[in-house]
């Protein structure tokens, strides 16, 4: 039965995204949770969480926005930043720029910087 669990999850992310845009965001996350439950690669989970954060940072909250965002935005800074295409270059700015928000709600002004630095870093291609 894993052998379906990619589709099961695919399945899940495009309901979860259906909802982010019609900005059910409540929705959107319980779809992204059960995508994430049913996702093997790791890049597939970030991608999620991605939208797990940036809808919590829209319903205000803050605290389970930075929970989601902050390992996005650690993934691709491990990874230089580099992303396949631009669509997911779109996605991971936004998530960024959430997190950047999201910190300064919540009062944690330490990585602001280097956060707002990193919006601009991200770049389309491969790593090195």
């Amino acid at each position: 039965m894993r052998f379906l669990y990619g589709y099961i999850s695919l399945y899940f992310s495009l309901v979860g995204l259906k909802r982010y845009w019609q900005k059910k965001f409540i929705e959107s996350i319980s779809m992204y949770e059960k995508a994430c439950r049913y996702a093997s690669k790791e890049k597939d989970k970030i991608y999620y969480f991605s939208f797990i954060g940036r809808s919590n940072f829209f319903l205000d909250n803050y605290i389970e926005a930075e929970k989601y965002l902050l390992p996005v935005y650690e993934y691709f800074k491990n990874n230089n930043f580099i992303v396949k295409d631009g669509y997911e270059k779109d996605a991971m700015r936004e998530s960024i720029k959430a997190l950047y928000n999201t910190l300064k709600m919540v009062n944690k002004k330490d990585r602001l910087k280097e956060i707002a630095e990193d919006i601009d870093a991200i770049e389309i291609g491969t790593k090195k």
